[in-house]
């Protein structure tokens, strides 16, 4: 399966990750956050990364696929 992660930043200059699989792209955001980059995604379709809350705080995340 192909399949790519990263992220990219808005007109109005948040980032926003993103999951694409063969030609079909999907948002990936953590709910609440103000930034969310994906750094990686494995053999499986686990994508992990960080992200910035409202109050400027990183955190790591792992997401899986949904089908």
């Amino acid at each position: 399966m192909g399949q790519k992660a990263g992220y990219y930043w808005s007109a109005h200059g948040h980032d926003h990750s993103f999951v694409e699989t063969n030609g079909h792209f999907q948002t990936l955001d953590v709910p609440g956050a103000v930034s969310t980059l994906a750094t990686t995604i494995n053999n499986f379709g686990v994508v992990s990364g960080y992200y910035t809350d409202a109050n400027h705080q990183q955190h790591g995340f792992v997401a899986t696929p949904s089908h």
